[in-house]
């Protein structure tokens, strides 16, 4: 577990959550979008965790609210 919490505060995981993000507004999958939302949400999470600021605190937080709209609306396409 503490190998994917590293991972997910990684440079590389900012990388795979933009190529993640890109992928999801070229493919149009639902799919796709509720991965990309999921990996943002965790990425988001750890990430809050890791910072003092309260600013970008409020800001990470209005970007994970918009991960969890991204996520409800993907659900809702599936089905």
């Amino acid at each position: 577990m503490e190998r994917i919490k590293g991972y997910l505060l990684s440079e590389k995981c900012m990388r795979l959550v933009n190529i993640v993000f890109l992928l999801a507004f070229v493919v149009s999958n639902p799919f796709v979008s509720f991965f990309a939302g999921l990996l943002w949400l965790l990425f988001l999470y750890y990430s809050l965790k890791r910072i003092e600021s309260f600013a970008v605190k409020a800001v990470y937080s209005v970007f994970g609210l918009m991960a969890l709209l991204m996520i409800i609306l993907s659900i809702i396409s599936i089905f």
